[in-house]
């Protein structure tokens, strides 16, 4: 894995060089696979979050099943699962130990389904699964999500643009930011679905402000050329959550789930393992779906 970053970063920063060099007219159409090597972020990588994701998921018998039960009965999820417009939607669970929560596996689950809807495009980032790589890199959600745009495109299509690369290699997160949008502006007519889990991991997390609030703007724009639908978990409250718009936020209940009495599950990138903690595990919050807007998250 460090190889891989390595060796995506010294091409990142070598094809950026490159252009960087050419003149102004050479620099006004460049390809995705260029484009994906100065983001220094592997399409591969990306992909391969859903198969841990799956694995974590068979091995703690973390199906998701109950939660998805759930949701079906949410009118607030029903309408972003159908809408065809801009949406929000942020769905919280009391599970604070844990980097994937039953929440991931409805996740896992949602994308995956989604991603076979032509013309619909459907982006992920799991923040536990990709925690190691988020800490040593900026803006790693945010480059991610350009690079599954990218992966959309043919492999002919050349982009124009007028950025500065080398600022894209830096992880500028205004560069990133306009990279982001002229991409999107590359599938007119599609609905782009956006799932973010587990946004609590995110090891940066002034950096998560940023960027959420900039994909939240996004969203409550409501272009008329791309829309965006958004969807946040995390397992305990969060600061941007006072952005998020009334009526798109839901709390779920902790799902019953196979454990060792006296233990909790933790999951790293490259182990499983049990942490034995003191007396009694906490009980799990009441059963209340919508938030509550006494509640300080």
């Amino acid at each position: 894995m460090l190889e891989e970053q390595r060796e995506m970063k010294l091409l990142g920063q070598h094809q950026s060089s490159q252009i960087s060099t050419t003149s102004p007219e050479q620099q006004t159409r460049l390809g995705r696979q260029d484009l994906q090597a100065v983001l220094g972020v592997s399409s591969h990588q990306i992909e391969m979050t859903l198969e841990n994701v799956r694995s974590v998921s068979r091995v703690e018998g973390m199906t998701g099943g109950d939660l998805v039960k759930k949701l079906a009965q949410i009118q607030t999820f029903r309408n972003w699962m159908q809408s065809n417009k801009s949406e929000i939607l942020f769905l919280r669970i009391h599970e604070a130990g844990r980097l994937i929560t039953p929440l991931s596996s409805v996740c896992l689950s949602l994308v995956t389904s989604l991603q076979d809807m032509e013309p619909a495009v459907t982006l992920h980032y799991f923040c536990g699964v990709l925690r190691e790589d988020s800490a040593q890199s900026r803006s790693h959600l945010l480059r991610s999500l350009i690079v599954q745009l990218l992966e959309k495109l043919p492999d002919e299509r050349t982009l124009a643009m007028g950025i500065d690369y080398a600022l894209i290699s830096e992880c500028d997160f205004n560069a990133l930011r306009q990279l982001f949008e002229i991409t999107l502006l590359y599938m007119p007519g599609a609905v782009i679905s956006c799932v973010i889990d587990g946004c609590s991991r995110y090891p940066n997390e002034d950096e998560l402000q940023v960027t959420l609030g900039y994909l939240l703007w996004a969203c409550q724009a409501q272009s008329a050329v791309v829309k965006l639908k958004l969807l946040l978990t995390s397992p305990i409250p969060l600061h941007i959550s006072q952005q998020i718009p009334e009526g798109t936020m839901v709390f779920l209940p902790t799902t019953a789930r196979q454990e060792w009495p006296g233990l909790t599950y933790g999951w790293q990138p490259n182990a499983l393992f049990r942490r034995q903690i003191d007396g009694e595990r906490s009980g799990s919050p009441p059963p209340v779906l919508y938030r509550n807007p006494d509640d300080n998250w």
